[in-house]
Order: structure tokens, then sequence, then C-alpha cells
């Protein structure tokens, strides 16, 4: 799924004109895929851009563990109870949902808001390491995570520049995908077209 998105995000969207380009999918997993000149780049087994894997922090929580969808709500469970206001206090537990946190976030929950810009640091920690290791020219993030819009979008890009090298950050593009659920099957269907 995440080489498919990202061949579609790369040859008609966000990606477009690039010559490389890191996407990840953000969503029940978290996923990568790498494009280099044009292609992509499967490395040496076939098992390139696992980016839910990579570790956040010293102790080895390891990106997916906290930044997943399940994983989001399972945050978000854990502490919804705090914070009276939310209107995401008045739901049943197992109302709760990444669909739900992101509708409370666009409403202008502050609770909402609050856990998903933890989770753009998240994500934003893992970026900043492919920034530092490819000093890629394109990051594209798709997946149903990035329907919270600007408040990931703008955590992840704020987190990423505190933890680059300076002059490679400057140098990379942090975009939210364009072509939303049909990523994957929009670049299922260039690369069969590719290959035929």
């Amino acid at each position: 799924d995440a080489n498919a998105g990202a061949f579609g995000e790369f040859t008609v969207g966000a990606g477009k004109g690039s010559t490389d380009m890191f996407y990840a999918t953000l969503g029940s997993g978290i996923g990568g895929s790498l494009i280099i000149g044009g292609e992509i780049w499967r490395g040496g087994s076939g098992f390139a851009g696992e980016f839910g894997y990579m570790a956040i922090n010293s102790d080895g929580i390891r990106l997916e563990d906290v930044a997943s969808s399940g994983n989001i709500v399972r945050r978000t469970r854990s502490r919804f109870h705090q914070d009276s206001t939310s209107v995401l206090s008045k739901l049943d537990e197992d109302q709760i949902t990444i669909h739900a946190i992101v509708d409370a976030a666009a409403k202008e929950d502050d609770f909402a808001i609050l856990m998903l810009e933890r989770t753009g640091i998240y994500i934003g920690s893992a970026i900043a390491s492919v920034i530092n290791l490819l000093n890629i020219e394109q990051i594209v993030l798709g997946g149903e995570i990035m329907k919270a819009g600007a408040v990931v979008l703008e955590a992840i890009s704020r987190r990423a520049k505190e933890l680059s090298f300076g002059p490679a950050f400057a140098n990379t593009n942090i975009r939210a995908g364009v072509l939303g659920d049909e990523a994957a099957a929009i670049g299922v269907a260039l690369l069969a077209r590719q290959a035929g």
C-alpha cells in the first residue's frame, strides 16, 4: 500500500515534478516508501520503507506504537476523562475513534488538538531522521491521520525542524498528500500501466 500510494502521489499528486521523494502513510499502520530517481527503492530484500518501525526514543518505542490510528485512540481513551470541556468526554469510551478525534479537532476542541499535535511531534521526530539521513527533497504524508490537516502537519514540521540538520531541512518540502483515500488505487493503476 505504501509503495502504491507513494507512486500515485509522486506521479500525479503532491510529489509531481520531484525527482526523489519519501512517502509515509499514517493510518491503522504506518508505512513508508522511498522513490529515488523516479523509481521505488525496495532495498536489499524488498523491505525498505518500514517507517513505523523507527525508534523515536531511547526506550525503543517505535513510531507505530504511538502514532498509528489505533494507538492515537488508545492514548486518547486513557486521558479523555481528564478534560471535561472536551466534546470527547461526553462520549462512551468505545465511541472514541480516530474519526471522532479528527472531527473534534476540526471543531477546535483543545483536547483533540493536543492529542493530534502530540502525534505530530512523534511523527516529526521520525521525519527528522529521514531528512538527516537522506537529505530528501520532498516528503509527502498521506493516510487517515492526515485528514486532521494543519493540526498534524504543522506539528510534524515544527518537530522535524527542531531535530533536523538546518541546511537539509531548509531544502526539504514537507506536505500532505492530495490523493486521499485513492492514493494506493491510483498508484496501482499507474504501476500496472508502467509494467504493461
